[in-house]
């Protein structure tokens, strides 16, 4: 079992956890003016384009992890100032607490890809603020009791294992409720009938543990507005739809993401620890903290087999293309104005992800004979084979060879004497070309972290 935990837990790595939902409320009437929005594929892409439009002028207005991966909106006339964001892997308490006592409060949230993103804004119209980060079930009556005390839910965000509720003191808010909703067909009735039929507003809509969290409210002011949403498929155009919001004299009020695939527990679990057991032929499922999961059936002739699902960590789970983010191409400055297909997708602008082949996720299935030797293979290409001597990977970009005690780094399969010159080499590492302008960020078993695609190449020292 030890060997096939080995197997997935290098294989895994090829797969990062991402969020395959994005949705988008937009409303009329609202202030913002010169509103802009983008996406990245890595969280740290965020902060050039964010700096680059707070010096025109603009704030935040919504965060979302989606299937665009890091999705940000931005606009003047926000009522908000002196905003500042925090990426952390952890709930940042000691910041907020910070930023709190700066008479900042948390106007924005979202959790993805195993990280936190929250932003604080001053001037907002939350006079105070709390929160709270448990199970739905042990929040209920914690809600119940805040909306006694004059609060109202102004963000949420789930993180794998737990709902994060922010709740905040306004007069821009006079009632409040929220539903729940297992499809989108289902959420889709309760909007209509609980909410828009009823007076309500759509004020926040996100999706966790399988389920869609609706949060709705009346207004002090212009209550009854109108509104509209998506729960956006991977397959239609973001800029498309967003472009048609604006042309309907709408802006975008809101964006939200969550993961459609993964069913989450409510505990993190760790891939590293024993399987749980199962009856022969009867396969147990363990939940992945961030989306995916674990399959273990007992074989009838002795062996355990493990199948794990991964969201794709190259296109999200979305099957569209990261270079041009299922644009087809870029306009060039030169000569007036030129079309430049995309040479990623050769203009398709989707189904052209190499890491997934257009399928959306990384499907790896593995078997284990219980005497120490196991073998895997994943839907992208990638085979495993363990034994008492290590694990060797075989991957589309090369082979990788991990002695026993550990899997951090990667050792050639022949051996040399370090005491002799004639064996001793210097590694380099040569970066492969990108001209498309956007980043792609891989796994890397030699560095143990992502980063742009990139060889490890041995140089013998002479």
């Amino acid at each position: 079992m030890k060997k096939i935990i080995t197997i997935l837990s290098i294989m895994v790595n090829i797969a990062l956890y991402a969020e395959n939902k994005m949705i988008l409320i937009s409303e009329t009437s609202l202030p913002y003016t010169s509103q802009s929005w983008f996406h990245r594929g890595n969280i740290n892409d965020i902060k050039d384009p964010i700096k680059k439009y707070w010096d025109e002028g603009k704030c935040i207005t919504s965060v979302a992890y989606t299937s665009n991966g890091w999705f940000v909106t931005m606009a003047k006339n926000t009522g908000l100032s002196w905003q500042s964001y925090k990426i952390s892997s952890q709930w940042p308490s000691e910041w907020l607490k910070q930023k709190r006592e700066e008479g900042r409060v948390i106007t924005s949230c979202t959790y993805g890809n195993s990280q936190w993103l929250i932003v604080v804004s001053k001037k907002s119209a939350y006079t105070a603020q709390i929160w709270k980060g448990d199970e739905f079930a042990e929040e209920k009556a914690w809600i119940k009791k805040q909306w006694d005390n004059g609060y109202y839910i102004t963000e949420t965000a789930y993180n794998g294992s737990y709902w994060v509720v922010v709740m905040s003191k306004t007069d821009e808010i006079t009632a409040q409720g929220y539903c729940w909703g297992k499809t989108v067909e289902e959420i889709k009735d309760k909007i209509r009938k609980n909410i828009w039929d009823q007076g309500y507003n759509l004020q926040l809509l996100n999706y966790g543990d399988g389920e869609f969290f609706a949060v709705y409210c009346k207004y002090a002011k212009n209550n009854g507005r109108s509104q509209s949403y998506r729960i956006r498929t991977p397959s239609t155009s973001v800029s498309e739809y967003i472009q048609e919001i604006w042309d309907s004299s709408k802006q975008i009020a809101y964006i939200g993401g969550g993961d459609e695939n993964a069913q989450y527990s409510s505990q993190p679990t760790n891939p590293s620890k024993s399987a749980p057991k199962s009856a022969t032929g009867q396969p147990t499922r363990q939940n992945l903290p961030g989306g995916g999961y674990i399959e273990y059936t007992q074989q009838s002739d002795g062996r355990m087999m493990m199948k794990t699902v991964m969201p794709c960590n190259m296109c999200h789970g979305s099957n569209v293309c990261t270079s041009c983010w299922g644009q087809g191409g870029r306009w060039g400055a030169a000569y007036g104005g030129t079309w430049y297909p995309c040479v990623l997708c050769a203009g398709t602008g989707k189904n052209c992800c190499r890491v997934c082949n257009g399928k959306g996720e990384i499907i790896t299935i593995a078997f284990s004979d219980g005497n120490g030797n196991a073998y895997g293979v994943s839907s992208n290409g990638t085979t495993s084979t363990s034994n008492s001597a290590g694990t060797i990977v075989n991957t589309p970009y090369g082979t990788k060879v991990y002695p026993n005690g550990g899997s951090g780094s990667s050792s050639s399969s022949s051996s040399s004497k370090s005491s002799s010159d004639e064996n001793k080499y210097i590694e380099e590492i040569v970066y492969a070309p990108d001209y498309t302008g956007n980043s792609t960020q891989v796994w890397c078993d030699k560095c143990n972290k992502y980063g742009p695609r990139h060889s490890h190449i041995k140089k013998r020292v002479y």
